[in-house]
């Protein structure tokens, strides 16, 4: 879904372009319903062992699934399609002095953004963004770059910005994509940060995140692109922003959800309503159930860089201070939220004994607030979606669907008295929950 020449210099294990080379350790692409490692048949086993900590074990063998990599996604002809721009793009990437025309770059990251989208590599887009990319380059991909540079169709209101990352490292490197639904959009791709607007912003400078981006500089497809300088730091700093924003936006109900619609509307050839689209996601919210939060540790694949270091370094009989540590860019306050967000994990039942920095973070707290006990959180949006079921069916209707007496009947009473769990899931008591308005 990512082009050949960007995604495989940031997967393979040696920089080579080549599949079966992949090694993706659980932070390389933001993926995060698919938190899985893989790693391709050519990777030697110790390559694998220093992520894994251990030999290789039939299980790891069995649950090494490549997440990354799609053949005949696309039909031959649109492959080949792609593969124009892409071919072009790749030379000059490779070596920018040669002259390429707008029309090209422009279609080209068009083409990533939505091949990455349509895919789910990352990010998602926004349903008339989807379709506006479609339809811009079904028209304008001709049979080859001569005849698209020539070409004079109206290509649309799309600009982007693009930085190319100086001194960036192999481990700082994968695929990845803003979770936010709605332009602009934000691409991680090897040394490349790519944010792509569907209409140039009305301000002078735009703020995405941690990047000021001066609009008078965006690229279109009426004018050569100007690749702009970014340092390692702005790299990680955009890469940090992506990750840890990317555990707002976890909802597999609502995600199942979405991909529905969207197969529905591509269908269709419409856009669905607001009220049609949250009517569909309350529904699958009921059909699976109560989600639990998931856990984020913020800077946890650094942190655990700067663990292995300094356990190296006391191996060693050395020192090895994390804060000075120029390759990392960490901070004290990075490891004070590192510390919090593991408290908040032991609080959800998670046993961070053997998390790195543990013993740091124990320490950070009193010991009072380690003891508390597992909380038990609600999944607020299934419980609004409960009520919005229970307003149609009414209280006969929701007893039916828990499979109880109607509310009618005495019987209920006895059923589900006001001090019981709430039949939802929750948690919580049902006279604090689903019974909190109804007598």
């Amino acid at each position: 879904m990512a082009p050949n020449f960007l995604a495989h210099p940031s997967l393979s294990y040696d920089q080579r372009g080549k599949r079966y080379r992949e090694a993706t350790d659980r932070f390389s692409i933001n993926d995060i319903g698919n938190p899985m490692s893989f790693y391709g048949a050519e990777v030697p086993p110790e390559r694998i062992q220093q992520t894994l900590g251990h030999e290789v074990t039939e299980e790891d063998i069995a649950n090494n699934i490549n997440v990354l990599e799609y053949d005949n996604y696309f039909c031959s002809q649109c492959e080949h399609r792609f593969s124009i721009l892409e071919t072009a793009y790749a030379e000059y990437y490779h070596n920018p002095v040669k002259s390429i025309s707008p029309r090209v770059t422009y279609l080209f990251w068009l083409s990533v953004l939505w091949r990455m989208g349509v895919s789910r590599m990352g990010l998602y887009l926004d349903a008339a963004d989807e379709f506006s990319i479609r339809e811009i380059l079904d028209k304008a991909i001709l049979e080859d770059v001569k005849s698209i540079a020539q070409d004079i169709c109206d290509l649309g209101t799309w600009c982007y910005a693009i930085y190319r990352v100086d001194g960036i490292r192999q481990y700082d490197k994968g695929v990845f994509g803003s979770r936010q639904e709605s332009s602009p959009y934000v691409l991680l791709l090897n040394d490349l940060i790519v944010v792509l607007f569907n209409k140039k912003p009305s301000l002078d400078t735009y703020t995405c995140g941690p990047l000021q981006i001066d609009t008078s500089k965006l690229n279109t497809w009426q004018k050569k692109e100007n690749v702009l300088p970014a340092d390692r730091r702005c790299f990680m700093d955009v890469r940090d922003w992506i990750v840890e924003t990317s555990y707002q936006y976890y909802d597999p109900p609502r995600e199942q959800a979405l991909l529905l619609i969207r197969e529905a509307e591509r269908s269709d050839g419409r856009i669905l309503s607001d009220q049609e689209k949250d009517m569909l996601i309350k529904t699958r919210r009921l059909v699976c159930g109560p989600v639990r939060k998931m856990v984020s540790l913020r800077k946890a694949f650094r942190i655990g860089i700067a663990a292995a270091k300094k356990k190296m370094a006391e191996e060693a009989g050395e020192t090895y201070e994390p804060l000075e540590d120029e390759d990392l860019f960490l901070t004290a306050n990075d490891f004070q939220n590192y510390y919090t967000d593991m408290l908040n994990a032991a609080h959800q039942g998670i046993d961070v004994s053997q998390f790195p920095f543990y013993d740091q973070a124990r320490n950070a707290f009193p010991n009072e607030k380690w003891k508390g006990k597992p909380s038990e959180e609600h999944d607020s949006n299934f419980c609004e979606a409960l009520d919005w079921i229970s307003e149609i069916e009414g209280p006969d209707g929701m007893a039916e669907l828990y499979g109880l007496p109607p509310k009618s009947s005495p019987a209920v009473s006895h059923k589900i008295r006001p001090n019981d769990p709430c039949p939802c899931g929750s948690g919580l008591k049902y006279k604090r929950c689903h019974g909190r308005s109804r007598g």
